[in-house]
């Protein structure tokens, strides 16, 4: 069964390793794809993330990093 696609164009895509990936935000932004991310989290499902350099199969995670940033996880399965 395919997992569903999110396209990163607003959002800043980076890799630590095979199996770790963050998409970062301007404070403020209202992108479709952050909505999307975080539906993903809600639903606890596994997405493929397709950035401009890289792509990544995995669950998104969300974690506060204080004053309303939030840093958008993915880790590969």
């Amino acid at each position: 069964m395919p997992v569903p696609a999110i396209r990163i164009t607003d959002g800043q895509m980076y890799r630590s390793g095979q199996s770790f990936a963050w998409v970062d935000y301007p404070m403020g932004s209202s992108s479709h794809e952050i909505k999307a991310l975080e539906e993903a989290v809600s639903n606890n499902q596994t997405v493929e993330v397709i950035g401009p350099v890289f792509t990544i199969n995995g669950t998104v995670s969300l974690i506060s990093l204080g004053n309303g940033a939030k840093l958008r996880v993915v880790r590969s399965e």
